[in-house]
């Protein structure tokens, strides 16, 4: 049974001219980057009695905080300090480096690999193999031992024969396609939707039935503008955010 973290805090002092909800937002961000993931922040009844303001007040700033990923709200428990969102950036995806940049261990959990022949049962992103052979490699893939995305990935077996038996638990998939077959990633195009978790991958990736996802569909291409890769995975949207940088400067 994990044990609740529960530390000193020091919480600044509310102006009277400015509004008490946003300056309460912002205390409660200073508060959070000063403590441990886990730990547990002042109630609610003790931040309004602490402010002199409504109890309502308090909760809709702290519900704004975990709609951001800030904190994690438990029912007769508490609220705490969220472990940080792993921020999927754009360009070519690599779970591997989005992970230890954090500082976090990337591994994969399971690895399935199944060979087929595409035909009219296949799915429509595939069929650009049609009537060849493919591999599908289903993987789930894990940040400090913790399920964080299921991928499935397909590639064509007439381009990279045997790489069926490849070891796909301590690999990466683009390093190995490098170093055995010569085939270097230079773009990928990239989708994302969000989807919703249930069944048996809420189970692998250790949520509950329904929680949010998003869903990544990606292709990759080499110099000659081949399609390397057609794969999709789902990823935990409370473990990830995605970020981008936007310049208008010409």
């Amino acid at each position: 049974m994990s044990r609740i973290t529960r530390v000193p805090v020091a919480l600044g002092e509310l102006a009277p001219e400015q509004p008490k909800g946003q300056q309460l937002y912002a205390l409660l961000e200073e508060l959070l980057v000063s403590l441990p993931e886990g730990s547990a922040i002042p109630s609610e009844r003790a931040l309004a009695e602490r402010y002199g303001v409504a109890r309502m007040t308090v909760r809709n700033q702290i519900e704004e905080l975990a709609r951001a990923g800030r904190v994690t709200r438990v029912i007769g428990k508490g609220t705490f300090v969220a472990k940080p969102r792993v921020p999927i950036a754009p360009g070519l995806p690599s779970f591997s480096n989005e992970i230890a940049a954090l500082g976090m261990s990337p591994g994969v959990a399971q690895a399935e690999v199944t060979t087929l022949v595409v035909d009219d049962s296949s799915p429509d992103q595939v069929q650009i193999w049609r009537d060849h052979p493919i591999m599908c490699l289903r993987r789930v893939r894990t940040a400090d031992e913790i399920p964080m995305s299921i991928e499935q990935t397909y590639l064509s077996l007439d381009r990279f024969p045997g790489l069926e038996t490849a070891p796909f638990k301590q690999i990466s998939i683009r390093d190995f396609l490098q170093d055995e077959y010569g085939c270097h990633v230079v773009r990928a195009e990239r989708r994302f939707t969000v989807a919703r978790l249930e069944g048996a991958d809420a189970r692998q990736l250790r949520v509950s039935d329904g929680s949010a996802a998003f869903l990544s569909e990606v292709t990759t291409f080499d110099e000659a503008d081949n399609v390397i890769e057609i794969g999709t995975a789902l990823i935990r949207a409370d473990r990830f955010e995605i970020r981008m940088s936007v310049d208008t400067r010409d």
